[in-house]
């Protein structure tokens, strides 16, 4: 009996951990008790977004520079997003998005970039680096090629 109820036991935690439901407490060195919101460098959001196969922000915040100083610390940008993301009042398909963050310092602007299964997004004029608010103004358009990226939506065909 004992063996029966170690054995349900062990098959529960392999079904949820495989749904995503037992959460890592680190992963190459990076404390992700605070998971969604991981304090790391691009480097490490596109590594763990290409691992994991997840649509991942990545926010550098800086303090600003003396004329304009930013309104909202990079862990406050990485929250308003992750919420943005996951809001029917700010996108058509909601989508659970992990948020890297780091501290940049002072005379630095904040600026984000966004990582979806390991590929860095490049927009059709070639930038990669955005502010928080333009990220969250084309909240849609992230997760449609990372659905896409998924295998979940088709690919538009390319003319020519």
């Amino acid at each position: 009996m004992k063996f029966i109820k170690a054995s349900v036991i062990g098959l529960l935690f392999s079904l949820f951990s495989m749904l995503g439901f037992a959460q890592e407490m680190e992963w190459e060195g990076l404390d992700l008790s605070d998971y969604p919101f991981i304090e790391g460098n691009f480097a490490k959001a596109e590594r763990y977004s290409f691992q994991k196969n997840k649509l991942v922000i990545h926010i550098s915040g800086g303090q600003g520079i003396e004329e304009e100083p930013e309104p909202y610390t990079a862990r406050e940008h990485a929250e308003i997003l992750y919420n943005g993301f996951k809001n029917f009042e700010y996108t058509n398909s909601p989508t659970e998005i992990i948020v890297f963050y780091y501290k940049a310092g002072k005379n630095r602007v904040t600026k984000a970039s966004v990582v979806i299964c390991g590929e860095e997004y490049t927009s059709k004029s070639g930038e990669t680096n955005f502010s928080p608010a333009a990220i969250g103004n084309a909240i849609d358009i992230f997760t449609k090629r990372f659905y896409q990226a998924r295998g979940w939506l088709k690919k538009p065909k390319k003319k020519g």
